[in-house]
């Protein structure tokens, strides 16, 4: 066993931390797309989250987790939004020994499993349970999704927000389940997010996010990302999230959208021709306070 030891990340980090994600996301792929840029995420999580490396005896970093929390008024909520281990060092208890490391907000526990077969184990010994499949979705009319335009909520209209528009945080808050006008402040800053107004025949009934800069998005980095998004009723959750992947289409080319398996989008988007590229786990804690997953879809970045 290769020895080790956990330490908070530092700004040094970063770069070993991106080569070890990148090495994760694009595997054995005998064509892998380029690095492309770091992710500005890993500094947000080192920032305003909390970042745990682990490093050999050499100091060589072959490890790294982070994690988001937020407080609600149903109590608080962490997110752990990253776990990559180096592949070489993979199945030495790693994986485990940052996880304990890595502080928790007092409350509930999510996170997005990997299809790595070690992932979901791993996240059930600390206390989570699997409770469905999230898949990662792409729109594109020159690859297969040309039904774009069948998809319901033809009839919405999309109507750019203010970032600084109290009413957008509030929403938010009120679909989420938590406060965090921060997070959303740097998805408009650090991926050119555009925040939207979903309106039905002038009255407004859900908000949303359309991510512009996606740099994790290898294979389609031009591809806009859907989400998060939250509507007042499961029927309007599913005509907002429709428009707004066939809006992001028509403007990119192609949108990306990470759909929880409770969302009544899922079925027309799948329907429509949009090609599934991922499927990962959401695994929470039993006391978790979630959000209504069939009138909220997440951003795929902080939840």
């Amino acid at each position: 066993m290769t020895p080790f030891r956990v330490r908070p990340a530092i700004a040094a980090d970063l770069p070993a931390i991106q080569q070890i994600w990148y090495r994760g996301e694009v595997a054995d792929d005998p064509h892998p797309p380029a690095p492309g840029p770091p992710l500005s995420g890993f500094g947000y999580e080192l920032e305003h989250g909390a970042m745990r490396v682990a490093e050999d005896d050499t100091g060589r970093v072959i490890g790294f987790g982070g994690s988001v929390g937020w407080d609600g008024p149903r109590g608080a909520l962490t997110y752990l939004a990253d776990l990559f281990i180096a592949p070489d060092i993979q199945s030495h208890g790693v994986g485990q020994a940052i996880l304990r490391a890595l502080p928790l907000h007092a409350g509930g526990r999510c996170v997005h499993a990997s299809t790595d077969a070690r992932a979901v184990p791993l996240y059930i010994r600390t206390g989570m349970l699997p409770l469905w499949p999230n898949l990662w979705l792409v729109g594109d009319p020159e690859r297969g999704a040309r039904r774009l335009d069948w998809l319901p909520g033809a009839d919405l209209e999309l109507v750019e927000a203010s970032p600084d528009d109290p009413a957008l945080a509030a929403w938010d808050l009120r679909h989420f389940g938590y406060a965090r006008p921060r997070d959303l402040a740097w998805l408009v800053e650090s991926r050119a997010a555009l925040p939207v107004w979903f309106q039905r025949a002038g009255a407004t009934i859900g908000y949303g996010l359309v991510q512009r800069d996606c740099p994790e998005s290898l294979w389609r980095p031009g591809a806009w990302t859907v989400g998060p998004i939250g509507a007042e009723t499961p029927a309007d959750a599913r005509d907002c999230v429709c428009a707004a992947v066939r809006w992001a289409a028509q403007r990119s080319g192609a949108a990306r959208i990470g759909v929880p398996g409770p969302h009544p989008a899922l079925t027309p988007l799948i329907e429509a021709g949009c090609r599934l590229v991922y499927n990962e786990t959401f695994l929470a804690s039993p006391d978790a306070a979630l959000p209504d997953f069939t009138r909220y879809l997440p951003g795929g970045v902080f939840m």
